[in-house]
């Protein structure tokens, strides 16, 4: 019991540290830059593991898991041929019903718990009477529609029962912490493709097909805003802003130009808006440096997107292109099924573009996704939680919180060019993570609804 007791105490210093995500960060990183993705995968599952055992910090188990996807960002293709590791999350899953058993808490109906219980139902009653029954049995509408839905739903039940017995430091920062170190991962990620072609990039430049670029996209926008929060303690992190927005640029996706540029300018206007102290300095570094970030901002948007080498040439958008069907579809699809849809796995529109393989049809935009797949009854439901969600983030706005809404923002707009929203791992487990966490924020510039201080104790030694 001695020897117990001593485990739980171990991690729960090591969870505490200033370094306990920055390290998992650098692992990680390692194993990018080295090509041992695998072996990283593997460090993080055992981690994970660990945690489990010996900690009732649900935030803290799921930094490696995130970090993880991270590092297995190169199966994006493929993910099938990591399924000989998949025996490791064996020991992984009996750990896990052991930690809801032994640190379990009582229940706590959280703001959020309607909004997900009502997108987990038209989840599983969209295209009801329309869907081929082989279709909305199969392997891939069940994990979109379980996914997305009651497995979100039983998370959300699991982490806002742990969050708020967070005591040892902050949530909001260290969910902060880690959404930034996923932004540079990413960012890292499109940086190493680079390098590694580079004996023929440089011969004949012609901008990359970055297979994973718009998933390593939407992480950098969950990310870049995270850069906000610690520029206020060490103006360094400006060059980790300025690192992912290049990555962005780079990796050639017409979302993160488009979005990323819009997220790169909340970001100054909310640094420059709570930072006062620093208005002057600021002001003068925009009057020297604007000119030559113009200059060279351009020449690679030019390079990367529209000279004869870049990926688009004069056509940014070309009206062939299956995102282009899709829209118009979207419309004729809802217009025939407008109460429940056609069903999410519904594969009817496979002949106009179908992705990697164990993908549902997108249609590359979350409003006709919703809309057509699970019709007015759909739309009711995402509404109701958006609506939710929003209202929260409005509490919010005098605390370091608030900044949770530049990716939210992001994220949204990502996901009306690309699947986004419909991501269960990581999109939809960071935004359930990302919400329960605000909702035990404090509230405005009173008294907190849920201080760290005064909540349920850990369960520890």
């Amino acid at each position: 019991m001695k020897t117990i007791e001593k485990c739980i105490s171990i991690t729960a210093g090591i969870v505490r540290s200033r370094w306990f995500v920055p390290l998992q960060a650098a692992v990680a990183a390692a194993a990018i830059c080295t090509g041992l993705n695998m072996v990283g995968c593997i460090l993080f599952v055992a981690l994970v593991f660990l945690l489990l055992l010996f900690s009732d910090d649900i935030l803290a188990v799921l930094c490696p898991v995130m970090i993880a996807v991270m590092t297995a960002t190169s199966y994006y293709d493929n993910y099938y041929e990591m399924l000989e590791y998949i025996w490791l999350l064996i020991p992984v899953a009996a750990a896990l019903i052991f930690n809801i058993f032994v640190y379990r808490g009582k229940f706590v109906k959280g703001r959020f718990l309607l909004p997900t219980a009502a997108v987990s139902v038209v989840l599983l009653v969209g295209g009801i009477g329309t869907i081929p029954v082989a279709e909305y049995f199969s392997g891939t509408a069940l994990y979109y529609t379980l996914g997305l839905g009651v497995a979100l739903l039983l998370l959300y039940l699991f982490i806002s029962q742990r969050i708020p017995r967070i005591r040892q430091y902050n949530a909001v920062e260290r969910l902060a912490e880690l959404m930034y170190a996923m932004a540079i991962l990413a960012a890292l990620l499109i940086i190493c493709f680079y390098v590694s072609r580079w004996s023929i990039l440089s011969k004949d430049f012609h901008t990359p097909f970055i297979s994973y670029r718009n998933f390593c996209t939407t992480m950098m926008l969950f990310g870049l805003p995270m850069s906000c929060l610690f520029i206020r303690r060490r103006p360094i992190h400006f060059v980790g802003l300025v690192f992912i927005y290049a990555a962005m640029l780079l990796g050639g996706s017409r979302s993160g130009l488009l979005f990323g540029t819009l997220e790169l300018g909340m970001c100054l206007v909310y640094i420059y808006i709570n930072n006062p102290e620093h208005r002057k300095l600021y002001r003068r570094i925009a009057a020297v440096c604007i000119l030559p970030v113009l200059a060279l901002g351009g020449f690679l948007v030019y390079t990367i997107f529209l000279s004869a080498g870049g990926r688009f040439g004069t056509h940014i958008i070309k009206p062939t292109e299956a995102r282009v069907s899709f829209y118009p579809q979207g419309v004729r699809d809802f217009l025939e099924k407008p109460i429940l849809g056609w069903g999410l796995g519904n594969m009817k529109n496979g002949d106009i573009y179908t992705g990697v393989p164990g993908s549902i049809i997108f249609y590359h935009n979350s409003v006709l996704q919703i809309l057509a797949s699970l019709g007015l009854v759909g739309g009711a439901a995402y509404l109701y939680q958006f609506i939710v969600r929003l209202r929260l983030l409005r509490q919010l706005r005098r605390t370091d919180g608030y900044v949770m809404l530049l990716p939210y923002i992001g994220v949204l707009l990502m996901s009306q060019t690309n699947p986004g929203l419909f991501c269960p791992l990581p999109t939809g487990l960071l935004l359930i993570l990302m919400f329960a966490v605000l909702e035990c924020c404090p509230v405005g510039e009173g008294s907190p609804e849920a201080p760290y201080e005064e909540n349920v104790p850990a369960a520890t030694s």
